[in-house]
């Protein structure tokens, strides 16, 4: 590669970082995710039914809990794109719900219906999205048209179920337990998609609900 390629794409490559800008604290923006943040703890879902390639399992009434102590950071937004980047990193945070499953989970088979509480540490949720402009009532404000998540599990997850297998194979229950605990991180990159893509499709719902109450001018001024 010559040096003129190198420095044509050397200098795409700086104006496409320099576009996107850290977002000021006092962003009604950045305070709109805050509140819904704030005021999502606990975030509930009537039902999450998963059907994936090795296992099945059905959440009813699963509540996510321990939002209120997640901190907003590395936030930045592009300015002529319209897309946003942000971390909702959670310290610590539950997911208590009645649930049943069936399947295969590494080597074993297990099944049970009951309650279960699955406690997630230092975990974090990256947030790339795009706004757009919609015009409702005579004014003008921003929405979230699209996003992609990325999860990033730092710490630990825990996992406990009540009566697998009916309450009737307590050295199994006691055999997937080990398992499980074990082997968190692979377990839980398989089987979490279903569970966070639903709650992030409600959290962002609730953000358009908070983004409506502001003028698109208040947001972003370059916008208005």
């Amino acid at each position: 590669m010559d040096c003129l390629k190198v420095l044509l794409l050397f200098g795409s490559w700086i104006t496409y970082v320099s576009a996107f800008k850290t977002i000021s604290s006092q962003s009604l923006f950045l305070q709109s995710i805050k509140k819904v943040v704030e005021t999502s703890d606990p975030l509930v879902l009537e039902e999450i039914d998963a059907n994936l390639p090795d296992v099945r399992y059905r959440l009813h009434d699963p509540h996510l809990c321990g939002l209120k102590d997640c901190v907003i950071t590395n936030m930045n937004i592009c300015e002529s794109s319209s897309t946003f980047n942000y971390y909702l990193e959670c310290p610590h945070i539950v997911l208590d719900t009645d649930y049943h499953l069936q399947g295969i989970i590494g080597d074993m088979f297990v099944e049970g219906d009951g309650t279960a509480k699955v406690t997630l540490d230092d975990y974090v949720f990256k947030i790339d999205g795009k706004l757009e402009r919609v015009e409702c009532g005579g004014k003008e404000y921003a929405r979230i048209k699209s996003y992609f998540l990325v999860i990033e599990a730092r710490g630990n997850v825990c996992y406990d179920l009540k009566n697998l297998f009916d309450g009737k194979e307590q050295g199994k229950s006691v055999e997937f337990h080990e398992f499980a605990n074990k082997n968190w991180k692979d377990l839980d990159k398989a089987l979490r998609p279903p569970v966070f893509n639903n709650y992030m499709d409600l959290f962002m719902r609730k953000l358009n609900e908070e983004l409506e109450n502001i003028p698109i001018g208040g947001i972003f001024p370059e916008l208005s």
